[in-house]
């Protein structure tokens, strides 16, 4: 995993916790990040990557409910603080 793909995992990590009670889309966490660090270049592909890695390791999890144009994420239950 690429030095920029880890720290936007993290971000997206810190992004679920801090709000750990709402729904949010991979476009309410692009709205907040500051993209120049990870070079914009192919930024929502980076963003992609970094949603499904955490999807497929369980640290977030798919909102079925409330279908949008972009799905919504949230913090497992089980990793709640």
């Amino acid at each position: 995993m690429k030095s920029c793909i880890f720290e936007l995992v993290v971000n997206i990590l810190t992004y679920a916790i801090k709000n750990k009670d709402i729904n949010f889309s991979q476009k309410d966490f692009k709205n907040v990040v500051y993209t120049e660090e990870f070079d914009n270049f192919d930024i929502n592909e980076k963003i992609s990557y970094g949603f499904e890695y955490l999807l497929k390791r369980g640290f977030l999890q798919l909102e079925n409910s409330k279908s949008t144009f972009y799905e919504k994420y949230r913090l497992p239950e089980t990793i709640k603080i």
